[in-house]
């Protein structure tokens, strides 16, 4: 795939937020961060790469449109 994201606790936010990384997966380079309002536990790929997704402790699921990223 293009896109590699990863999950991690926020270290400004700590047990509440979570940062959100989307990494060029040939380079590695982050090309996208954001800080999670909720702290993440599950993230979801679209098959074409064109959508991400991830459910927050709050029950509720977000979506990214990373073709709106470029």
């Amino acid at each position: 795939g293009k896109w590699l994201a990863a999950l991690y606790p926020s270290p400004s936010a700590g047990a509440a937020g979570t940062v959100l990384t989307l990494h060029d997966a040939r380079t590695g380079r982050v090309a996208f961060r954001i800080d999670a309002p909720t702290y993440a536990v599950g993230i979801a790929m679209s098959p074409d790469g064109k959508r991400l997704a991830y459910l927050g402790t709050d029950d509720v699921v977000r979506f990214l449109d990373l073709e709106a990223l470029k």
